[in-house]
């Protein structure tokens, strides 16, 4: 057997063709990832969630519609001790002299604080692989062994 280097054109065909001939198993495999994501959500969720940013825009009211916008999300976690969240407007026009440029500086921090233990993510992790479609991934890799090489 001969082996074939592909182009990245050739495997979007192919995982097109792939994705239109094999709707049962597509539809099992994003089943089974909507299913490990809302698991590993549940499971393996943050203990603490800090968040905080700074910056603003050109025009000061836009940056006045973003604190707005960013208070109103703040008051969804407001009853949660699970997440803290903090924005500091920067309602001056930045310093456009000589550059001509606009921008605006933008700064970022956050903390993410996990408590779980092994017996968790031992969990989570069985859970996993007993809810994995292994029958079809099998069935599709069998049908299509020669079209990867």
């Amino acid at each position: 057997m001969k082996y074939t280097e592909k182009s990245a054109l050739e495997w979007l065909e192919f995982a097109k063709n792939l994705w239109e001939s094999e709707n049962k198993f597509v539809k099992s495999l994003l089943k089974f990832l909507m299913r490990t994501i809302k698991l590993s959500l549940k499971i393996l969720a943050p203990a603490k969630i800090n968040l905080s940013v700074e910056g603003g825009v050109e025009d000061p009211a836009e940056t006045g519609w973003l604190y707005s916008t960013f208070v109103l999300l703040n008051s969804y976690f407001d009853e949660s001790k699970r997440v803290s969240l903090e924005f500091i407007p920067q309602f001056e026009e930045p310093d456009t002299e000589g550059a001509g440029s606009t921008a605006t500086t933008w700064k970022a921090s956050g903390q993410i604080v996990y408590s779980f233990s092994i017996a968790r993510l031992l969990f989570f992790t069985l859970l996993i692989l007993i809810s994995f479609p292994y029958l079809q991934a099998i069935k599709f890799w069998w049908r299509h062994r020669k079209d990867f090489k």
